[in-house]
């Protein structure tokens, strides 16, 4: 967006179904969550994500798998994925981590993965995101009386097109989105 400022759930939908300059597109955000369970309680930081999140940055887990992808990217199954620092911090780098339980604010999910030391994203806000755990979210199209943009998002050009080509593209897109929803993405 022009504003610098994060895009809706809803305006990301439209960008990745109508785009033809980026192979694929993923998007995230960040929040604290309560972990319980396993020893004292503590809060940890979680990057809720889309299930195509590592695919899109060709990142492969070193323990277990990343998320099932689905083209419409509506479902979000009730797993995680840990940083490499937060499975050794709080799981002694136990490989047999995958498949366990795990409760963020009061909600059981299973390990599936744990990506590597060198795994890092890069954000807007901060040198580099402090995620310790990766949740999938549900991208779901709807109500578009207003912005609410929170999602960071990243894409992966397709061959032989260039940065100025997805610019122009994702400009035309955004004036085709005002157009039509004019209450909805002003100026963006």
């Amino acid at each position: 967006p022009s504003s610098g400022s994060r895009l809706s759930a809803e305006y990301f939908h439209d960008w990745r179904l109508q785009s033809r300059t980026f192979n694929d597109m993923a998007a995230w955000y960040d929040e604290r969550a309560n972990l319980t369970g396993r020893g004292e309680p503590i809060e940890v930081l979680v990057d809720r994500v889309t299930s195509n999140f590592f695919n899109v940055f060709q990142a492969a887990p070193i323990v277990g798998r990343t998320f099932t992808t689905e083209s419409t990217l509506g479902i979000a199954p009730a797993e995680v994925i840990l940083s490499h620092s937060f499975w050794q911090r709080r799981f002694a780098g136990d490989n047999s981590v995958v498949g366990q339980p795990m409760t963020l604010d009061g909600e059981v999910l299973t390990i599936v993965g744990v990506m590597s030391r060198e795994f890092a994203v890069r954000t807007n806000e901060l040198a580099e995101s402090r995620a310790e755990v990766w949740r999938p979210f549900r991208l779901v199209a709807g109500d578009r009386r207003g912005m609410g943009g929170m999602l960071n998002v990243v894409g992966r050009l397709a061959p032989r097109v260039t940065a100025e080509d997805a610019q122009a593209e994702l400009s035309l897109i955004a004036r085709r989105i005002e157009a039509e929803n004019s209450s909805y993405s002003r100026d963006w």
